[in-house]
């Protein structure tokens, strides 16, 4: 093996190829490599279940990531190399930047050797990936994010890229790693009577990350409002903030924690101190997993307040909160509302009055409280299960595909 890939003639030896759409891959195989997990993240990343799935396999493994540096190694096991990021650009040149992109990948496929590859969603269309198929690779997408919102129209490009998605996905695609049942639901609508393997799988937590956590006394004050993402208006930060700016007039002890950093972090900041919420609301900055669960663990609800306007995927805060035994506040846009609907209190996307009305039932009703932290008890233990983590699932997919091939 050299600077160029990792080579061989077997499809039952060869490479398994891994796309990821986003995080520090080098980062996680560096840590992972030397048995350690990513304290960066508080689930099991996907890169480090992808370099499981190559051990347990017994295969070595092919993988890229977005990347403003130029990146690479490898090592013998694993080849890694970053290549460019999406570029922030519209109309002909957006489709022009998904071609490139889907063109860069299948070269990049082509010389590790690999023959099954797994393509996380945002990377490029799924219609790109047709020639990549024709070479006689099996490509297996990992769907994260759902593929439209339910009630939008969309415009004539957009039904005509939907249509060759579902085109290559009939013909061409192994099979689909899915992270709700949404997904699931949009990509069996997609294919229609065509049969096309669809496989959900959960994040993956340890389970000693939260066993300290118990639920607070409903009863206790300030109530603590937990946020934590990305500080950017599309996630909804300033609804949150200005509900609970009602809240507060209102007479309510409330308090709330905004935790991350984004570009957004010096506005929020500054209509924070314009509204003189300075004791009722703080902003954390980013926060090791240590400190997030902390805080987290001071909490009486987490809320998620991403806006419509945003391609959601699977939020892991509300799957965490379920974890922490806090009941989450969200809406229909995030994914993972389906998984944890038993721990939930669902409030209307872009709606400040309904997030602020969902927070205020919590508030006031101690029993509805307490029975959403008991709907969360009976949802923990799936998310500890590695049975149904990516590791696991894309592991059936590709035994599955093999048993059909011989």
């Amino acid at each position: 093996m050299d600077e160029t890939g990792l080579k061989s003639n077997s499809n039952q030896t060869s490479p398994i190829y891994y796309a990821a759409v986003a995080g520090d891959i080098l980062g996680t195989y560096e840590r992972w490599r030397q048995g350690q997990r990513d304290e960066r993240q508080i689930a099991a990343t996907y890169s480090g279940q992808f370099f499981d799935l190559c051990v347990r396999l017994g295969r070595q493994g092919a993988a890229s990531f977005p990347s403003n540096a130029k990146q690479w190694v490898s090592d013998g096991s694993f080849v890694i190399r970053s290549r460019s990021p999406v570029q922030k650009v519209r109309g002909v040149l957006f489709y022009l930047d998904q071609l490139r992109r889907a063109v860069w990948l299948s070269v990049d496929v082509l010389r590790t050797g690999a023959n099954d590859v797994f393509v996380m969603d945002g990377i490029t269309f799924f219609f790109m990936l047709a020639p990549l198929a024709w070479t006689g690779r099996r490509i297996v997408l990992s769907v994260h994010t759902v593929l439209w919102r339910e009630g939008v129209f969309p415009s004539r490009m957009q039904r005509l890229t939907r249509k060759l998605d579902a085109w290559f996905l009939r013909k061409y695609c192994a099979g689909c790693l899915v992270a709700s049942p949404t997904i699931a639901n949009q990509l069996r609508s997609m294919v229609g009577y065509s049969y096309l393997p669809i496989v959900l799988f959960y994040p993956l937590y340890q389970q000693a990350d939260f066993e300290r956590f118990s639920p607070p006394v409903a009863t206790s004050r300030p109530f603590r409002i937990f946020f934590a993402g990305r500080i950017e208006r599309d996630k909804g930060v300033f609804d949150l903030l200005e509900s609970t700016r009602k809240l507060v007039e209102a007479g309510r002890d409330v308090h709330l924690d905004f935790c991350g950093d984004g570009t957004q972090l010096a506005n929020l900041l500054d209509t924070v101190e314009k509204g003189n919420l300075q004791g009722r609301v703080s902003l954390q900055g980013h926060l090791d997993r240590v400190a997030l669960l902390d805080l987290l663990d001071q909490a009486h609800i987490v809320v998620v307040p991403t806006r419509s306007d945003f391609p959601e995927g699977l939020n892991q805060v509300v799957i965490e909160a379920i974890l922490a035994r806090r009941p989450v506040i969200t809406s229909e846009i995030c994914p993972a509302l389906e998984l944890v609907r038993p721990a939930a209190v669902e409030a209307e996307a872009d709606n400040v009055e309904s997030y602020r009305r969902a927070i205020e039932r919590l508030i006031d009703d101690p029993e509805l409280y307490a029975k959403l932290v008991q709907g969360g008890n009976t949802l923990r233990t799936q998310f500890f299960d590695p049975a149904r983590a990516w590791t696991a699932k894309a592991c059936e997919m590709i035994k599955a595909k093999k048993n059909a091939d011989t």
